[in-house]
């Protein structure tokens, strides 16, 4: 049997949930919501990486009242990171519509809807993985998460590595330290944040 490399599997997952809660947290403030905060950290619990995400990651947001539409740009977004940062699809970035190809990103989240957690579902507006198969994906929300990201690059990927270094430092000295809202805000003041103007929202 093959030896599991603790430290490869736990950098895979740091990125890959960084990469996660940084969709959720570009697509809430592109979308006019508050974050709260956001953090991903190492899952002390796991035995074997092969069943079980090293890392953990969740975005707290406001309390402030959001539309259904909001709600689901905001929950599709992580998946929709998961689709950017995948090589097949980093050609969105430069795309002159990347939200045109929102059909066939619904059609890619659809097929791993089994992976998605249960509040990125219920925000999305459904009860269960098999609902996401049975109705399928929205394009709508679907393209303007996929505008939310592609149009802010520089915030997206600085939240990443923050996050990314955060977990990294977790492990390494037991301490978790979440990326607070207002560092998240600063950032987008001193990146550029492009918000967008969705009728439905």
């Amino acid at each position: 049997m093959k030896a599991i490399d603790i430290d490869a599997a736990h950098q895979r997952d740091a990125r890959g949930a960084a990469v996660h809660e940084a969709g959720h947290v570009v697509a809430a403030l592109a979308m006019g919501a508050d974050v709260f905060e956001a953090y991903v950290l190492p899952n002390i619990d796991v035995a074997d990486p092969r069943e079980f995400k090293t890392v953990l990651g969740r975005v707290t947001l406001g309390q402030e009242i959001r539309s259904p539409f909001t709600n689901a740009v905001i929950s599709l977004a992580g998946e929709v990171a998961d689709v950017l940062t995948d090589d097949d699809w980093a050609f969105l970035w430069i795309d002159p519509d990347p939200a045109g190809w929102a059909d066939d990103v619904a059609y890619l989240i659809a097929d791993e809807a089994e992976t998605m957690s249960d509040s990125d579902l219920r925000g999305a507006g459904f009860a269960s993985a098999g609902e996401v198969y049975e109705k399928g994906l929205d394009s709508e929300p679907l393209g303007a998460a996929i505008a939310s990201i592609t149009s802010n690059p520089l915030l997206f990927w600085w939240i990443v590595d923050e996050l990314e270094g955060r977990c990294r430092e977790a492990r390494l000295t037991g301490r978790n330290s979440a990326l607070s809202g207002r560092s998240i805000v600063e950032a987008s003041e001193r990146l550029g944040l492009v918000p967008l103007a969705v009728g439905a929202a």
